[in-house]
């Protein structure tokens, strides 16, 4: 069996900032996770990035956004990732994954006021 790729900080910030680039409007989105942990310095390397949007309409227009730099749905994602609830599983060539989703994660954390207010700035991508 082979290992899953992984993914550095700038790996990440590099497709966050081609997304936010082709982004036709401002969107705040929230890093969660591994991915967090990443950029936080907690992590080396991530395996893939969940992301949550304040609303659906954001986290859709985040999907068209990778698209058009290469990421494609995941049509069939396994059982375990079917639990997590997300609106949206996206994966790339090189098997980066996006976990998008709108507001809540797993079906039951819900991305409230205070933490948006707790959360650092990673940047303006």
């Amino acid at each position: 069996m082979s290992q899953p790729r992984t993914f550095t900080a700038a790996d990440l910030s590099k497709v966050l900032g081609q997304a936010g680039s082709r982004l036709g409007r401002k969107i705040a989105a929230y890093l969660i996770g591994g991915c967090a942990m990443t950029f936080m310095g907690k992590k080396i390397v991530t395996k893939d990035i969940d992301i949550v949007f304040g609303s659906a309409a954001d986290a859709k227009d985040f999907a068209s956004a990778i698209q058009l730099v290469g990421f494609r749905y995941v049509l069939r994602p396994s059982i375990g990732y079917n639990a997590l609830g997300a609106s949206a599983i996206m994966e790339d060539s090189r098997g980066m994954r996006f976990d998008i989703f709108d507001r809540q994660v797993c079906r039951a954390l819900e991305i409230s006021e205070a933490m948006k207010a707790r959360a650092p700035p990673v940047s303006e991508l």
